[in-house]
């Protein structure tokens, strides 16, 4: 790297010679000063990304209230899109069944706790566990049609027939 600014710059060509006008030097000096403040900041944000790697910790949440209603309309919505045939027949594909049917059972996803190690209130473990039921995330185009807007996210239970 060099450390100062020569006052003539040797062209291409041998015979000619430039001169370096004032204006030029102090770009060519701010040029340097950039392109060794932008190394430093790499090297200090490569060590600060270490440390922030090496701080970060799990925020442990033991009660999380996972309760919600839903306005009447909105619940009639969201329930008429998720009976929806074509919707269903694409749950039993991906789930490889021939038939399924909607049980209106509708929970909020909690974060995993000691208490709540499947991520679903305690209730709805039991549809978790069974191989008749199967939990579904509801599409957020469904939650966006049907105007729920909170909670962000739902499950739905559906029935394998």
């Amino acid at each position: 790297m060099v450390s100062y600014v020569p006052n003539e710059i040797v062209s291409k060509h041998p015979i000619e010679t430039l001169r370096v006008t004032a204006r030029k030097r102090k770009f060519l000096r701010m040029k340097l000063y950039c392109d060794w403040y932008l190394a430093y900041r790499i090297r200090t944000d490569k060590k600060n990304a270490q440390n922030r790697v090496t701080q970060m910790a799990l925020k442990i949440i033991n009660n999380f209230d996972g309760n919600f209603t839903l306005d009447t309309q909105a619940k009639e919505d969201l329930f008429q899109l998720l009976k929806n045939k074509a919707f269903l027949s694409h749950i039993c594909q991906q789930i490889n069944c021939e038939r399924v049917e909607f049980t209106e059972l509708l929970f909020q996803p909690v974060p995993y706790s000691l208490n709540t190690p499947k991520g679903m209130p305690k209730e709805f473990e039991q549809y978790h566990e069974s191989e008749e039921f199967a939990i579904i995330n509801i599409p957020p185009n469904f939650m966006f049609k049907a105007k729920v807007f909170n909670p962000s996210r739902l499950c739905a239970i559906y029935k394998k027939c």
